[in-house]
């Protein structure tokens, strides 16, 4: 089992909150990643494209994202796509996140009555052979739990995401918030009265961690972890917050319930947590990345549970755009979900292509 962000929750005027402009006026081009050969479809989660522009995606034959079930690892560099290995046995395997090194983290699923297990991949070298090949390794789990999620890594080879106990019998779920540093498993202190349902959805260079901690799911609280103290990050109104990503200059963006009810995204810097607000009148959004210029990109939507209503949206200097608008009109795309950014303004997210659920890359048209 797997929890996409906890919820897959999908942002006009918010916040200025001190970002550069966003994108060129002439907007973007945009790439179909393609997916494999027997597969239909093609997917990127968060945090899956480096500053090199290097692209880590999933294909499948199933038009949702958070189906897991026969999901295949690859990644995409300009046009060139390797197949990524998989625990022996795998059923579902997903890169969560990709760091400038070439080095990723995710889950694989071993077998069809297992648990994911967290795994990272690197990159082997054998420069008297010429030739270099993908090696993947579970990175463990804490003492007593059974399955596990890599969600993001940092370009220091640190790694946070959630250990598990799933115990379907008893239809009970506990998350751990953990660190992988040096092929150690550490847990992560929760907030009071945290514990069951905590998340480390990501890390940044200077070793600040965020995510979530409560003690159960609709009641967690946004959550930063750094030099092994917890702070509260707050809410915008509602019952619980999660912060999904954290750049080097310690600005958080994610998601959180406001007063009405409805999942809004949030922007967090110096103890100030603000609703980023939503398209229209959109009642879910989702801020999923955001780069070390302040720009943010996510999705915007009516439903919670149907990605297929939902927009891909970026957050700059204030302002909402709708990245349908940036690109060609004749091009064949309805973009749903952006879901990361890197240093140069590229994006990445998914979409619908002639038809097909296909990963996309934008570029800027400069």
């Amino acid at each position: 089992m797997r929890r996409r962000f906890a919820r897959l929750t999908f942002v006009g005027l918010a916040l200025a909150f001190g970002v550069v402009p966003a994108v060129a006026a002439d907007g973007y081009t945009v790439t179909d990643l393609g997916t494999l050969p027997g597969k239909a479809n093609s997917w990127v989660w968060q945090q899956t494209i480096n500053n090199g522009g290097l692209v880590a995606a999933y294909a499948n034959d199933v038009a949702n994202p958070n189906a897991f079930a026969g999901d295949v690892p690859f990644l995409w560099n300009k046009g060139r796509i390797t197949v990524l290995p998989e625990l022996p046995g795998a059923v579902d395997t997903i890169p969560f996140c990709l760091n400038d090194s070439g080095q990723l983290v995710g889950s694989s699923q071993p077998t069809g009555d297992s648990f994911a297990q967290p795994v990272l991949w690197d990159r082997i070298v054998r420069s008297h052979a010429r030739r270099a090949w993908w090696r993947i390794q579970a990175l463990g789990v804490l003492p007593g739990d059974n399955a596990g999620y890599a969600w993001a890594i940092n370009n220091r080879r640190q790694a946070v995401g959630a250990s598990c106990m799933f115990d379907l019998d008893a239809s009970s779920f506990v998350y751990h918030a953990v660190l992988w540093h040096k092929d150690r498993t550490f847990p992560l202190p929760p907030l009071p009265g945290g514990g069951m349902a905590d998340q480390a959805w990501d890390i940044n260079d200077r070793g600040q961690i965020v995510g979530c901690s409560g003690p159960a799911f609709g009641e967690e609280h946004a959550a930063l972890w750094y030099k092994g103290t917890v702070t509260d990050l707050g809410l915008i109104g509602g019952d619980w917050a999660e912060a999904i990503v954290i750049n080097d200059r310690g600005q958080v963006a994610g998601m959180a319930q406001i007063a009405s009810g409805d999942s809004h995204p949030f922007f967090w810097e110096k103890g100030a947590m603000s609703d980023l607000g939503v398209l229209g009148d959109d009642v879910f959004g989702a801020a999923l990345d955001i780069n070390n210029k302040g720009q943010i990109v996510g999705a915007s939507g009516a439903s919670i549970i149907d990605v297929t209503t939902s927009r891909a949206v970026l957050w700059a200097n204030g302002v909402i755009v709708d990245l349908q608008t940036r690109i060609p009109a004749d091009t064949g795309w309805t973009l749903l979900a952006a879901a990361g950014i890197n240093e140069r303004g590229q994006i990445t997210g998914y979409g619908i292509h002639d038809g097909q659920y296909r990963a996309f890359l934008l570029t800027p048209a400069r």
